[in-house]
């Protein structure tokens, strides 16, 4: 049984607080979690909305329909009570419940804080418990989960917004005892990570150590979790004046032997500066947390990858880092705003990742030595000086560390063409292979990157039920350079195939014919470039295949 909870209301009335305990919540519990916070546009309120599904199994899309509202204001009640199957939550003091509102069976669960005798600024607390108990959590792991959440928040202050949450529990137990859907819980706490949280542990796990933040990323979950923590780890994290200028800093790690990662809000902004570090070979990841830029996929020798999905973010960010230093090269790391704001259950996390720092040049009278960590290359001689950008047949010289007696070179930023395509073909090779999940003789097979792989992966677990064998899923991590060849195979022998993906102009689309020919015909978006939810995905996916 899955458990879907929506929550409506104004920024900074507390919706961040109680998604981030419930999420706590549920998976200290021994439920799987997807959860996603975003805003309305102001047309419609602008009010944050947070969409949860906890569930006994592994869930791809947050909100999976919505058991239960917490409805902050008038707006929010009357536009979305009529969708909650189990109830919806309000304050009785401020908010009313039209007469047909609800569906049935449906309960409306007052907390009225007048009621509960606790302040209104704390009324998301009352709410925060009520949930809890209706979901039947256990008010003991509620508490705990809490406390952390508020970690450093003064005691007095605390407590009273733990009494507002057990009013709430209590509340709801007493009143609506018949509206509760409750969850099968256990011992086995599962860790829960966004994909913001993803990146900035790939970089402490990769051993990253410079990172510059450009406007527009200072509040994302990278920056707010990774900031304080950084001195811990040897890291140093700068504000950058534009994502220009985060690229460039980034770089100039790259070139002291450091490994450098640059935060932006939008891969377009980042083109130019990956331009630069192609033609120079100076190793440099870029994270693109804004705008989607699938459409980012010109120039050989760089790497374009798109996390298939926030619990892959992880893994994405530290091979990233081996690629751009084994190939000296930049990567572009794409996770969009949906992608690094979903929150997710994982089983474990893999935090002693392999490092691989590529190839390094030696001093010729010091063969034992080595300039920097990773395999060595033998430097210069008297008779023949250091060639940063000998010619190979890889197309990846090896570097140094500037400084180092012997080893001085002069960066060159023009960057042979042949050279580069030549290191484009050794960068194909050492990528992983992507690979088509569910059975091989389905009768459709959705293919996407991104954040539409937890749509497709829900859309095929709805449809493979029982048994079927009827959807499969092909998610693309690799944009640039694009596996061709391995792609061709579950494309070509697919029977039939829809592309979903966030961009209406279908990008993807027109990457994969101009790659391997293949032209999909069938194509899923979400709404004016919104991500692509859950529901509508199965909405498209029955269509085509009954078409």
């Amino acid at each position: 049984m899955n458990l879907g909870i929506w929550i409506l209301g104004p920024a900074r009335q507390g919706v961040g607080l109680m998604g981030e305990v419930l999420v706590r919540l549920f998976s200290r519990s021994g439920l799987h979690v997807c959860a996603s916070s975003g805003s309305e546009s102001p047309s419609m309120g602008g009010r944050v909305v947070f969409k949860m599904t906890a569930s006994p199994d592994r869930v791809h899309v947050p909100g999976e329909g919505c058991a239960f509202l917490v409805a902050f204001d008038q707006g929010a009640a009357r536009e979305k009570a009529g969708e909650a199957t189990g109830g919806v939550l309000f304050d009785g003091d401020r908010v009313r419940i039209e007469a047909g509102g609800l569906r049935r069976h449906a309960a409306a669960i007052g907390l009225a804080c007048s009621e509960l005798k606790i302040e209104v600024d704390r009324w998301h607390l009352a709410a925060l418990g009520a949930l809890a108990r209706l979901a039947g959590m256990d008010l003991g792991t509620l508490d705990e989960a809490l406390r952390d959440a508020r970690k450093g928040a003064a005691s007095d202050a605390l407590a009273a917004e733990l009494s507002a949450a057990k009013a709430g529990f209590e509340r709801a137990g007493a009143a609506s005892p018949e509206s509760g859907l409750r969850l099968q819980r256990s011992d086995h706490r599962r860790p829960a990570l966004s994909g913001g949280q993803g990146l900035a542990l790939g970089a402490l796990a990769s051993g990253c150590k410079f990172l510059a933040a450009g406007p527009g990323t200072e509040s994302s979950a990278t920056l707010r979790w990774l900031a304080p923590r950084a001195h811990r780890y040897g890291m140093i994290v700068r504000p950058a004046e534009d994502a220009g200028a985060a690229v460039y800093a980034a770089i100039g790690a790259g070139h002291a032997g450091a490994r450098g990662l640059a935060v932006v809000a939008d891969a377009a902004s980042a083109v130019e500066g990956m331009e630069f570090a192609q033609r120079a070979e100076i190793p440099v990841v870029v994270a693109s947390l804004g705008a989607a830029g699938s459409r980012f996929c010109a120039g050989a020798g760089c790497a374009v990858l798109s996390p298939a999905g926030s619990t892959d973010v992880l893994d994405s960010t530290v091979e990233a880092f081996n690629l751009a230093e084994r190939f000296q090269a930049p990567v572009l790391l794409l996770l969009d705003r949906f992608l690094a704001g979903e929150t997710q259950t994982v089983e474990s996390l893999r935090l002693d990742a392999g490092i691989d720092r590529g190839l390094w040049a030696v001093p010729a009278d010091e063969p034992g030595a080595s300039a920097a960590p990773g395999p060595s290359a033998q430097g210069p001689s008297a008779e023949a000086p250091f060639d940063r950008y000998a010619e190979t047949e890889t197309g990846v010289s090896p570097r140094a560390v500037p400084g180092h007696d012997g080893l001085m070179f002069l960066a060159d930023a023009r960057g042979s063409a042949d050279k580069l395509d030549r290191k484009g073909r050794s960068l194909t090779r050492g990528l992983k292979p992507s690979l088509l999940e569910g059975p091989s003789d389905a009768e459709i097979t959705l293919v996407g990157c991104g954040c539409a792989c937890g749509p497709m992966r829900h859309a095929m677990r709805h449809f493979n039920a029982g048994g079927a064998r009827r959807v499969n899923v092909f998610p693309l991590r690799y944009l640039r350079p694009f596996p061709a060849e391995e792609a061709s195979g579950p494309l070509k022998s697919a029977r039939r195939l829809l592309a979903v993906e966030s961009e209406p102009t279908a990008p993807l689309c027109r990457l994969i014919r101009g790659e391997t020919g293949v032209a999909v015909e069938r194509h899923c978006s979400g709404p004016d470039g919104g991500a692509v939810d859950g529901a509508e995905c199965v909405r498209r996916v029955d269509e085509a295949l009954h078409d």
